[in-house]
């Protein structure tokens, strides 16, 4: 049970990101790029599905924090994964 609409996206968010993330970055990124994430559209990026429909959402709503969050987290995930890479790499 859901206090209101916005609890229930915001719960739905979290599970869609909870997904493990582990590998190297070439490992992430080949995951991210294959086939078979963009003929499963379900079952892909949360971030880049929801991407459009946040844009509508008012500053501050729980669905956009939660949103902006996730961005943050994953890109600190890539970026823990790229300080030993070389400069040309980054």
């Amino acid at each position: 049970q859901f206090a209101n609409k916005d609890a229930l996206a915001v719960e739905a968010f979290d599970a869609a990101l909870s997904e493990d993330r582990r590998g190297d970055v070439d490992t992430i990124l080949a995951n991210y790029l294959s086939l078979g994430h963009v003929q499963a559209p379900g079952k892909g990026c949360p971030l880049a599905a929801l991407a459009n429909d946040i844009s509508r959402e008012g500053p501050g709503s729980p669905v956009r924090t939660r949103f902006t969050h996730g961005v943050e987290g994953l890109a600190s995930i890539l970026a823990n994964l790229t300080p030993k890479a070389s400069r040309e790499r980054r």
